[in-house]
């Protein structure tokens, strides 16, 4: 159950932030990227116990930042309704894609498949093709590990 749930956690934050939770948390380790460990928190509240976080919230104890856990509170509130809400369905569809091996799809394929079949995208006529096209290049770019 642990790991069916930590699975859908990190898929969710791919589908969210372009990033999976390990993949955040190594920003945090290489960077000091506190924005990144948030949004990890974010998806995940169990990423708290981790020692990359651990490690985090040491040192902002120590240094009495006081922003720091300001931003905690507000991360362990969990993802805003706004980062719920719009495309993360449509980004989730080519992650699927791509874990498949179809990263070649052409556009009038993947108005087809968005806008049709899984009805995950809706756009003015004549955008959609276009649109689709840069947000399925972006994909691409999203780190697994």
């Amino acid at each position: 159950m642990t790991l069916a749930y930590s699975l859908g956690r990190s898929i969710q934050s791919m589908a969210t932030y372009g990033r999976s939770i390990s993949s955040l948390l190594e920003d945090v380790r290489e960077n000091n990227n506190y924005d990144s460990l948030f949004k990890a928190i974010r998806m995940d509240r169990a990423v708290i116990g981790c020692p990359t976080e651990m490690k985090a919230i040491a040192r902002a104890q120590i240094r009495d930042n006081k922003a720091f856990f300001k931003n905690l509170r507000s991360a362990l509130a969990g993802p805003s309704k706004k980062e719920w809400a719009g495309l993360d369905q449509m980004r989730y569809a080519f992650i699927l894609l791509r874990e498949m091996g179809l990263d070649d799809l052409s556009e009038a394929a993947l108005e087809e498949l968005m806008v049709d079949k899984l009805q995950v995208y809706r756009s003015a006529k004549g955008d959609a093709r276009k649109n689709l096209r840069a947000h399925y290049l972006q994909s691409r770019k999203i780190k697994t590990i």
